[in-house]
């Protein structure tokens, strides 16, 4: 996730008088600022964007992440229990997705419903979800003399706004997963649409296609095509060579 503060915040964290508290254990950005020098917890975050997609995180969502005061986010050892069985209980449920890619064998026009679908699921509820499970998990790892500095925090949430909404009109109207996928489908291989939607529900679905890119550009010659770090390539560009070498080879076969 992107987190947006305000500027003097941002400020402030760009300066290095100020920092992003990080998960200890996962490294994970998490949306609360505190001051290096002191400890203190001064800020959260105004607005999250998610990184992957750009999606921007709709009020509801954001509104449990964010708009909380210290005394809230400070919460008892089992308010912490409690949100986190109910968080593994969404993700179990959620995840059950991921088991389905032996069902995504359909044509472009189930395709024009479920890639929406599942995009908005894997690439929003489920980040967020995740991101959830983070601050719990790091507000249980906190020792007693952080947990009152996190109660005494006094978080103005009057800033707290999601307004990436309102920078583009269209999404009034039209979701960000639909405009997503509408982009992909101009720009991408039929086949390649179905591929896409796999990675999403099932990651290392991707290692088959990377190993016969690798081989294919090493082959063809084109070894610009075969990066050795396949982990900042995104999924269009991976189906979308994958179906160019498929369909190079077809004919050769023929």
């Amino acid at each position: 996730m992107l987190f947006q503060f305000a500027p003097v915040i941002q400020a402030l964290i760009d300066s290095g008088k100020y920092e992003i508290v990080r998960n200890a254990v996962t490294g994970e950005l998490l949306g609360i600022v505190r001051n290096k020098g002191t400890g203190q917890f001064v800020a959260h975050a105004v607005g999250v964007r998610l990184k992957a997609t750009g999606f921007p995180v709709d009020p509801l969502f954001a509104s449990a992440q964010l708009a909380m005061g210290g005394l809230q986010m400070a919460q008892t050892h089992m308010g912490f229990q409690k949100t986190y069985r109910i968080l593994e209980a969404l993700q179990s449920s959620v995840g059950v997705l991921q088991a389905t890619t032996a069902v995504i064998g359909v044509g472009d026009d189930e395709l024009d419903f479920l890639f929406p679908e599942i995009a908005r699921i894997c690439e929003h509820d489920l980040a967020v979800l995740n991101s959830w499970q983070n601050n719990v998990n790091w507000k249980r790892s906190l020792s007693p003399s952080e947990i009152k500095l996190l109660e005494s925090a006094d978080f103005d949430t009057s800033e707290v706004s999601v307004d990436s909404y309102a920078a583009d009109p269209t999404t009034d109207s039209i979701p960000p997963e639909v405009l997503l996928y509408e982009n992909l489908k101009k720009k991408s291989h039929s086949a390649s649409l179905r591929d896409q939607l796999k990675f999403m529900l099932k990651p290392n679905l991707r290692q088959r296609h990377e190993s016969y890119i690798s081989q294919q550009a090493t082959a063809s010659g084109y070894k610009a095509l075969a990066p050795s770090n396949w982990q900042e390539i995104p999924d269009f560009t991976v189906a979308n060579l994958y179906w160019y070498f498929k369909n190079k080879q077809e004919p050769l076969a023929s």
